[in-house]
């Protein structure tokens, strides 16, 4: 049985989240979620916030959720990688009935021309494993509400494109015949998440709405973009208020 065998329609789990948490009290629809520390440390330090919730997290250690009551809005930082960012969804999803996720962070581009802009993504290639649990085997699978988080961002800054994207669980396996093949298709930039989150929310009844800004640059070479440095960190300050003014508007 290969994964691709994986999607079972209307079959029973085993383990479901309500046998690990208890549900809170609901707050809001809405939580904003960050993938970087930086991105977390500034929302703690320019905004009004409240714990909302502390617990184990089945997949690593002590995690804690932040209510923005000028907002009105949950805030988080999460796991890193499909897997670990889609189960945390799902908990996050029960515990709170949150029915609205925005995602922002960085991502890797095929294209230098794109340094500096927004994406929204439209359909990312499927190279992780968590979304074939979640929904039947496809080469992409379809971002719902790229069209409303590209219209959000243009409202705010110019530099907004949207495009298909290529999630994967293996930074270190990008290969050149890869990197070649999802240019041809098209593909505009690498992630690690989005294609897992997306299939976890419609299997859930949730939605998404994801955005990423530019970092490093894939292709027959590679150039970091500044990963980690201040010019990252910059960038993700920006994303912050774009993707909070975003949850702001699905309220």
């Amino acid at each position: 049985m290969s994964i691709l065998e994986a999607y079972e329609p209307g079959g029973e789990p085993i383990i479901t989240p309500d046998k690990f948490y208890d549900k809170r009290p609901k707050l809001t629809d809405v939580a904003v979620v960050c993938f970087s520390c930086n991105a977390k440390n500034y929302v703690l330090s320019h905004y009004q916030h409240e714990l909302y919730l502390s617990f184990r997290a089945t997949s690593n250690g002590r995690f804690d959720v932040y209510y923005l009551p000028e907002l009105k809005v949950l805030f988080f930082l999460s796991f890193i990688g499909a897997s670990s960012a889609g189960g945390l969804l799902h908990e996050i999803a029960y515990m709170a009935s949150i029915t609205k996720f925005v995602y922002f962070g960085s991502c890797g581009v095929l294209d230098d021309s794109l340094q500096g802009k927004y994406i929204a993504p439209t359909e990312c290639y499927r190279e992780e494993g968590f979304s074939y649990h979640f929904a039947a085997p496809s080469d992409y699978m379809p971002i719902k509400n790229a069209s409303q988080v590209y219209s959000s961002l243009k409202e705010q800054v110019a530099d907004v494109v949207m495009g298909k994207g290529w999630t994967t669980d293996a930074i270190y396996n990008e290969t050149k015949k890869k990197f070649a093949q999802r240019r041809k298709e098209g593909v505009l930039c690498v992630d690690m998440e989005a294609s897992g989150l997306q299939a976890i929310a419609n299997h859930i009844g949730v939605e998404v709405y994801i955005f990423f800004f530019a970092g490093d640059i894939l292709g027959e070479s590679w150039t970091s973009g500044d990963l980690g440095g201040e010019r990252e960190i910059i960038r993700q300050t920006s994303a912050v208020e774009l993707a909070l003014k975003l949850g702001q508007s699905l309220l």
